[in-house]
This record gives C-alpha cells, sequence and structure tokens, in this order.
C-alpha cells in the first residue's frame, strides 16, 4: 500500500511538470498543495474513509478519485500522461538543484536541450548565462549540481579523473620517494570514461596507515597487506594496489591491460622481465603502449610509438569559437593564447546563423568579422589566423549558407546540432549529402555524442569514412572531454581509407584550447600517426591542402 511520502510524491512531480508543460496552472496549485499536505499529514491515509480524506486541509472532495486510485494500483493517470510526453533526459534535469520547472522549460524551449549532460556541455560552452532568467551565477552553480549528480552514476570523465589522479600520486612519491610508483587499470589505458583510480606502488605491503590518512580528501574505506580502497574528493573511487618490488613489472602490465588483451598474449608469467617492451619480445610481439592495450593482440594492427601522434606534433589550433558567437574571448585573446602555447595558426570556427542559441552569425556579422580577421593577420609576423564557419547541417542535409557565403572562408567545419533523434537511415541522409557539399572541409564531431550523456545518432560509420574519402573530407576527433567524437575505434579504418583526422578543441575559451590534449590522448589509442592527423601540417602546407582541397 503506498505511503503518505510516495502519495505526495506523485502529486507533487505531477504539478511540476504540469508546470513545465505550461498546463492548467489552477490544477497545477491544487496537486502541489495536496501533496504538501499529505506529506505532512501524520495518519496514513490508507486507513482513511474518503470522508476523512476529503477533510484533510488542501485536498478536498475532488481528489478522492485520485488518490483512492493511487492507494489502490500506485499510479496516478494524469501524472502517466505528463510523463509520457517528457523526455527522460529533461525529467532528470529537474533533479538539479536550482532548476525549478520554469528555469528548465526555459532551457528546454530555448536551447533544445533533453538531458542534464547536453546542458553541461551548454553551460561550458558558456550558453545558459545569456538565457533570460540565468546569468553567470546561475550558470557556474548548474555545473556543480550536475558534476555532483554525474559523480553518483559510477563512471566519470578521464580529463576529471587525470586531475584527480595527480593528487594522488604527487602524494606517494612524496611519502614513499625510493618506491616504483604508477597508474594502471583504465587510468593508465587511457579510457575515455573510467569507474575508479587504480594505482600500483611496490615497498609497501603493510602500509603505514598514518601516511595514508595523511592525504587530504581521501577516505579509506578498506585497507589489506595487498590493496587500499577509498574515495577522493567524494566522488573517485581509489584502489592502491601493493605488490613486491621483483613483480612490479608483471604485475603493472597485468593490471594495466584489458583482460582481451592479456589473455591473448602467450606469455610464461613464470619468467622474470626487465621491463614490459621484454614481455612483448618474449612472444615476438612488437611493443604495444598501454593506451593501445585494448583488443586481441592477433587483430591489432601495432604502431612504433615514434610514430604516434603526440601534443608537440600539433601545429595549430582547429576549430574555436570567439565573443562573435558563444566564445568567451575575442579573436586577438584567442590568437595570442594560442601562440603563447606554440602554434602557428589558428582556424575561428564560430557558429553559424542557424545556431541561434548561440548567436550564430548572420551574412553581415561574418564580412565583420573576415575584416577583423584580415587586420590582424597585417599585424602577426609569424603566425597565421583563417577564416572558417561552423555551418550547421540541417535536416535534409543541406549547410546554412548558400555557395556565395561559404565560398568566403578558408575552411567549412560541417556539423549537426539540431534534431538529433535521427534513424540510421536518415542519419546517414544528412551526413552523406553534407559531405558531399563541395565547401565541406571537415565533419565536425560526427555521431553528435556527449560521452556520459548522450550516446550519439546511430550511423554506419564504414559508409561515412568512404565518402570523406571519396570527397576528400577531414574528419574530426573533437577533442572536448565531454564528446572526443569521432571515437578512437574507428580511427583505424580512417586511416585504412586515407582519411584525415584533425584534432580539434572545439575552445569556447583559452582554456579550452588546451583539450587538444585530450584529444591526442583519444587518437593515440586509436593508432593515429602524425602523418594522418591534419593540424600536424605546418602553416604553409595547412594553407596548401586548404587551396588544393577548396572545390
Amino acid at each position: 500500500m503506498m505511503t503518505n511520502d510516495e502519495i505526495a510524491d506523485l502529486l507533487q512531480l505531477s504539478a511540476k511538470l504540469m508546470d513545465l508543460h505550461s498546463d492548467n496552472a489552477f490544477k497545477s496549485r491544487s496537486y502541489g498543495n495536496a501533496g504538501f499536505q499529505i506529506n505532512k499529514y501524520p495518519t496514513e491515509l490508507s486507513t482513511l474513509d474518503d470522508t476523512a480524506i476529503a477533510a484533510i486541509p488542501g485536498v478536498g472532495k475532488s481528489m478522492i478519485a485520485g488518490i483512492r486510485g493511487i492507494l489502490n494500483t500506485g499510479k496516478f493517470p494524469p501524472l502517466e500522461e505528463l510523463l509520457a510526453r517528457t523526455p527522460k533526459g529533461v525529467l532528470e534535469m529537474m533533479r538539479i538543484k536550482g532548476l525549478g520547472p520554469k528555469k528548465v522549460k526555459a532551457i528546454w524551449d530555448n536551447l533544445q536541450i533533453e538531458s542534464p549532460g547536453e546542458l553541461l556541455y551548454a553551460c561550458l560552452e558558456n550558453r545558459l548565462k545569456d538565457l533570460k532568467g540565468f546569468g553567470d551565477k546561475t550558470q557556474e552553480e548548474v555545473i556543480k549540481s550536475i558534476q555532483f549528480l554525474q559523480a553518483n552514476n559510477g563512471r566519470f570523465f578521464y580529463a576529471d579523473g587525470f586531475e584527480a589522479a595527480e593528487l594522488i600520486l604527487n602524494w606517494l612519491n612524496e611519502f614513499y620517494p625510493s618506491a616504483q610508483i604508477s597508474s594502471t587499470g583504465e587510468l593508465r589505458r587511457k579510457s575515455i570514461e573510467l569507474a575508479e583510480l587504480e594505482f600500483l606502488i611496490d615497498e609497501v605491503i603493510q602500509p603505514e596507515l598514518e601516511l595514508l590518512e595523511a592525504l587530504p580528501d581521501l577516505e579509506l574505506e578498506e585497507v589489506t597487506d595487498d590493496y587500499l580502497k577509498g574515495t577522493l574528493l567524494g566522488r573517485f573511487p581509489v584502489t592502491i594496489h601493493f605488490c613486491q618490488s621483483d613483480e612490479f613489472v608483471k604485475q603493472h602490465f597485468k593490471s594495466s591491460a584489458a583482460p582481451v588483451h592479456l589473455n591473448s598474449l602467450a606469455v610464461d608469467w613464470s619468467q622474470p622481465y626487465s621491463n614490459e617492451a621484454s614481455i612483448y619480445q618474449s612472444i615476438g610481439c612488437q611493443y604495444v603502449i598501454p593506451e593501445m592495450r585494448e583488443y586481441k593482440i592477433q587483430e591489432m594492427s601495432v604502431v612504433a610509438e615514434s610514430e604516434l601522434i603526440a601534443l608537440s606534433d600539433i601545429k595549430g589550433v582547429i576549430h574555436t569559437h570567439t565573443l562573435y558567437s558563444d566564445g568567451r574571448n575575442s579573436i586577438l585573446e584567442m590568437a595570442n593564447h594560442s601562440k603563447s602555447l606554440g602554434y602557428s595558426y589558428l582556424v575561428i570556427s564560430d557558429h553559424s546563423k542557424s545556431a541561434v542559441y548561440a548567436k550564430g552569425l548572420q551574412e553581415e556579422r561574418i564580412f565583420q568579422q573576415h575584416a577583423e580577421i584580415e587586420q590582424l593577420n597585417n599585424h602577426f609576423e609569424d603566425f597565421k589566423i583563417y577564416k572558417s564557419i561552423e555551418s550547421d547541417i540541417l535536416g535534409n542535409g543541406d549547410l546554412d549558407y548558400d555557395a556565395s557565403i561559404l565560398k568566403l572562408f578558408d575552411c567549412v567545419i560541417a556539423s549537426v546540432h539540431s534534431n538529433l533523434n535521427m534513424s540510421e537511415e536518415n542519419a546517414m541522409k544528412r551526413l552523406l549529402k553534407a559531405i558531399e557539399n563541395p565547401y565541406t572541409t571537415i565533419l565536425g564531431h560526427p555521431t553528435g555524442r556527449l560521452l556520459l550523456s548522450r550516446p550519439g545518432y546511430p550511423l554506419n560509420h564504414e559508409k561515412l569514412i568512404d565518402a570523406c574519402a571519396a570527397n576528400k573530407v577531414c574528419i574530426e576527433l573533437n577533442a572536448s572531454p565531454y564528446r572526443l567524437d569521432i571515437d578512437w575505434k574507428w580511427i583505424p579504418y580512417a586511416i585504412k581509407r586515407g582519411v584525415l583526422i584533425a584534432i580539434n578543441p572545439d575552445a569556447h575559451s583559452l582554456a579550452g584550447i588546451s583539450d587538444i590534449n585530450w584529444g591526442v590522448e583519444a587518437a593515440r589509442k586509436g593508432g593515429l600517426k602524425k602523418s594522418d592527423c591534419l593540424n600536424t601540417f605546418s602553416s604553409k602546407a595547412f594553407e596548401e591542402y586548404l587551396k588544393i582541397n577548396k572545390k
């Protein structure tokens, strides 16, 4: 039988959803008030007759049938109807601290956002603060609230985990300076999502608890001779494994390789190994970097570490947003920061006119921006800014400017931002038409996914990559740690088909430029070589590439 608390929850949720959908305001208040009164009523309604229930303030005779239905079936038909027309993610957004039904409605209506993960990404792109009734403070509070909710969902972003892991590693090295210490597990493989932070340390078989307890923000939960478990910063599960010094190499290898990779290696573990390279040598295999230890060795095309992409190989910053759309900084600020990081060119790719929510550029503002870029390029001697746009791919596959505008850009990044709920057939038609557009240079974040939030629309990746190869279109690996799209698993096929990958930060701020690092980490998992990455090109080579590929 339903309790008063459960009945109240159903009624109050009904009231909130009615407000969300702008339904009958009088009935919404009635449900909300009845729920409030029932929640604090001292006697369980299941023990009362109709007369007694109707006598409760705020309930009345009009609510009797609904309450009886809840007591008998556990369901409230008006709520069932409301839930049927409310996306699950929108319902989850109502759990975010500080967002009532009216604010969730404004976000849903104006930004077309339907989940907390999408909302987090929009906040990080600086889009929520400009919405009426919000602002900088609300945006920051929403970010914190969503991150708190995500912390309780079991997995977290690699970028967040990496920063937290540095706290543990620095602390372990301080207290055990002579020990061998390293990350292991998913963390060492640099998986794009993590379930826990794992570490391995030798020499410490019986850890000194007073030292372990010295690390701030680590709550210990279990300590044995072999490992300790705890939670860091109230968010990240941590396991620190202990082993004998002469077992470190083997334990490090075993604990960091994915099981399918480890089980595919016919290694004699009774033998001593001086390093991990010698483990592969013992079975006649080329060394595989930790990031790539995901598959059976027999299924892999192993790439020498010296050939793999590294952050130092990136010469230019492609795909950035400025104050012209939803970025936080001016073109000059983005250029100066990129230059200070050692890059030799910057591609400005603000949102196009269909992205009204992001202050997308109408034609007259494009001319204004181009004039500013030309003026700045006259100022720089060893650095160049390229004129680009992130042009929305419309529902029919067209880009949202005509040819007379598209031809003005050095580079066009074509991306899907709206109507994401597509079948594979519709998604492929839409994307293939955009790829075939003669002005498309780069296909932006191809699946539209948001990690830990939105899986992305279904695609035939091989057909998509084949089309990019046929039309000389580069594919973006969006380096935002919340996207990392295209997925690294498809990089080998792109390489096979001769399609270049551009590791793009999609930066909306100065700090966002450094997201290139996360893209490089993901690209290495897929075996991307320097020669297969567009922004390893020098500024001169990049400019030549754009000229050759400009239709």
